[in-house]
């Protein structure tokens, strides 16, 4: 069963992309839904692999604690 990892709703163009790279450079087992036509659906990150999650959330953590201060920097 797939877990919903990272919501991509309101997420800018750069932060996703950076996501997608950390995710896939680490091995993790994901997909991405879209939005959608109208909006109207989900746009997020899933897992595949529910052993996967506490590698996930930690990298993505990380990785929010990291831009946070970035863009602070900005």
């Amino acid at each position: 069963m797939s877990l919903l990892l990272f919501s991509l709703r309101g997420v800018p163009d750069d932060e996703a992309d950076e996501i997608r790279d950390l995710l896939t450079e680490q091995d993790i087992d994901f997909y991405e839904t879209p939005a959608g036509n109208w909006g109207v659906s989900m746009p997020a990150f899933w897992l595949r692999d529910e052993s996967q999650l506490p590698t996930a959330q930690t990298l993505l953590s990380t990785y929010q604690q990291q831009r946070a201060i970035t863009q602070r920097e900005l």
